[in-house]
This record gives C-alpha cells, sequence and structure tokens, in this order.
C-alpha cells in the first residue's frame, strides 16, 4: 500500500514540474515562434507543438525500426497504440473533467483524417512493403 502511495505521488509530482516546465518554456517559445512566422495560435499549435510533441516518438520508432528483425512491427505497434490512446482515453478524461463543447465540423474533420490515415495504412500495409509511393502518400496525407 505504501509504495502504491509512493509511486502516485512521484506520478503527481513528475506532472507538476511537467507542467511548470511547458508552462514557463515551452508556451513562450512557441509564442515567439508563431509570430516570428506570422501564425495564428491555432496553426502554430497543430504545427510547432505537434512537432515538439512528436519528435521524440519518431526517433524511438526510427530506433525499434532499425534494431530489431521485428521492430517494424514494434513501431506500428506504437504508433497505432499512442494514436488510439489519444483519441479515447485523453479525450475522454479531459471531455469529463473540462466542460468545453467541440466545433462539430473541426471535430468530424479530425476524426475522418484519423480514419482516413489508418485505412490507408491499412490498405498500403496489405503486402507486407512500403513503395516511394505509399511513401509519399503519407506526407501527402499529412500536408492535406
Amino acid at each position: 500500500q505504501l509504495a502504491a502511495v509512493l509511486l502516485l505521488l512521484v506520478v503527481v509530482v513528475l506532472a507538476i514540474w511537467l507542467a511548470v516546465a511547458a508552462d514557463g518554456f515551452l508556451c513562450p517559445c512557441l509564442t515567439v515562434m508563431s509570430r516570428v512566422c506570422r501564425m495564428s495560435d491555432n496553426v502554430a499549435g497543430v504545427t510547432f507543438l505537434a512537432l515538439g510533441n512528436g519528435a521524440p516518438d519518431i526517433f524511438s520508432q526510427i530506433a525499434a525500426a532499425v534494431a530489431s528483425p521485428h521492430g517494424a512491427e514494434m513501431a506500428l505497434g506504437e504508433v497505432l497504440g499512442s494514436s488510439m490512446m489519444i483519441s479515447s482515453v485523453i479525450f475522454g478524461v479531459v471531455a469529463l473533467t473540462v466542460p468545453h463543447t467541440l466545433p462539430a465540423r473541426e471535430f468530424s474533420r479530425d476524426v475522418a483524417f484519423l480514419i482516413m490515415s489508418l485505412f490507408f495504412l491499412f490498405w498500403v500495409l496489405l503486402d507486407s512493403s512500403i513503395t516511394s509511393l505509399e511513401a509519399a502518400g503519407f506526407i501527402g496525407l499529412y500536408f492535406l
């Protein structure tokens, strides 16, 4: 029991430290970058913030894919697992704790692109290989 309480306390302290660091360093840098690039806060949030948040995942997936013969499967599982975690658990917790209404058009757009990218991924992986054209398709889907 004591170990569980101490572990929970450590997690809470680390979450607070992360929030303080993000508020003190990440948000001001993001604000300056968005002003320099003449971007709105929404566009900066979905580009710079997403890049900063996703960079460790990208490098860990590359390392997993290169490190072992079954690394590509591990990297794919990590991508799908994290997207499902974010789109179900995180959105659910935020919806339950913060009273907020989402614009239906923007939410539908985001869900449609998530589903479209998952179907495209399934279609690409049916033959167990990714061609240059299919990789370009993923990049094009990102910029769409």
